[in-house]
């Protein structure tokens, strides 16, 4: 996974409330003037595979969870006469009911939940799907951030951390559920974090980039000049835009302002100064 430096975008609805309640002016407020962004839970996310992977349930006689199994049904006193067939059928017969009851996928997103935080970015800003759905029927803004080698964001000393390009394929990622309880294995962890990064083919217009840190949901200071333009929607209220242009002067950023414009020969979407 290699992380990605350069310029990306944020789609961002300015009126209402979020999908927890809060004031989406207060959230920009805090976006704008204190520099932070949110970094959400990957359980809020509107896609109900994200990080939700498919299990597969490995067999292995000779492993560490089959003897845990085998002592725990010799030592049971009311188990009698059970043959070694018989106990490798009812281990299998269990580890499949596992993987299929999806108890382990949301095993893993609770500790995802419990451990990481995601910030979605774009690398395009003239997405009429993206207007459409994260800003607000395109009454939003969206914010662009370039994102440098020296940014805060990349100094996580591990790979790992960082403007990540998301992957999209028809299938699921899958984890071996038998595999995934030795978190010591290197090819283990690689396939938890690859859920962080892969989502159905459905999405790839998003052109999605994600920045992924080790701590629970809530606000990440960014520095200030990592922001470096606010480009209004066609529909973009001008109270709204007011609100905007506001809270910029207030701020330690300096970007400068755009607004998206209908082509008058496609359905192409165009940015120009505003």
């Amino acid at each position: 996974m290699n992380v990605c430096c350069g310029k990306f975008y944020k789609y961002i609805a300015v009126a209402g409330k979020s999908a927890d309640g809060k004031s989406r002016k207060n959230r920009l407020r805090q976006l704008l003037t204190e520099n932070k962004v949110w970094f959400a839970a990957p359980s809020s996310f509107n896609d109900p595979f994200e990080f939700f992977p498919a299990i597969t349930m490995s067999v292995d006689f000779r492993g560490e969870n089959y003897k845990h199994f085998k002592k725990e049904i010799l030592d049971d006193p009311t188990v009698v006469n059970v043959t070694d067939e018989q106990l490798r059928r009812a281990f299998e017969d269990s580890g499949h009911a596992f993987a299929e009851s999806g108890q382990g996928s949301e095993v893993l997103l609770k500790t995802a939940d419990e451990n990481f935080s995601v910030f979605c970015l774009s690398k395009t800003a003239v997405s009429t799907q993206q207007w459409a759905y994260y800003g607000d029927s395109h009454a939003g803004i969206c914010l662009e951030f370039e994102l440098l080698e020296d940014c805060p964001w990349h100094r996580s000393g591990t790979k790992k951390w960082g403007a990540v390009k998301v992957q999209y394929s028809k299938e699921r990622v899958c984890i071996d559920q038998g595999s995934f309880l030795n978190s010591d294995c290197e090819h283990v962890r690689e396939s938890f974090y690859n859920m962080f990064y892969h989502k159905s083919e459905n999405w790839k217009h998003e052109e999605e980039f994600r920045i992924l840190l080790n701590q629970t949901n809530g606000l990440v200071e960014y520095p200030p000049s990592a922001l470096t333009r606010v480009i209004f929607g066609t529909r973009t209220n001008p109270n709204d835009e007011r609100f905007v242009r506001d809270l910029v002067r207030k701020s330690k950023a300096n970007p400068y302002f755009s607004r998206i414009v209908l082509s008058n020969r496609d359905y192409r979407l165009a940015v120009v100064p505003a």
